[in-house]
């Protein structure tokens, strides 16, 4: 997956139960989160979903999800 946008800090959610670990508002001003589906499809769930598809870790640079099938995708993380 090539990105051609970037993800603000700004978006980011704390996960509920990992930490260090968070969620991404998106798209932005909305009640939805980025959910990264097998094979890197980008779709949204509700604001408070923190499944292994929504969860990411900031490396300082990116964002990086790792998902439940042991792919990673990683998006530039701004801000």
């Amino acid at each position: 997956m090539n990105a051609t946008f970037v993800l603000h800090r700004r978006d980011l959610i704390p996960h509920p139960s990992r930490s260090g670990y968070f969620t991404c508002r998106y798209p932005k001003g909305t009640d939805t989160v980025m959910s990264i589906q097998p094979g890197g499809v980008i779709d949204t769930r509700p604001a408070g979903t923190a499944g292994a598809w929504e969860t990411l870790l900031d490396d300082g640079t990116r964002a990086v999800f790792e998902d439940a099938e042991d792919a990673v995708y990683a998006i530039p993380l701004v801000g």
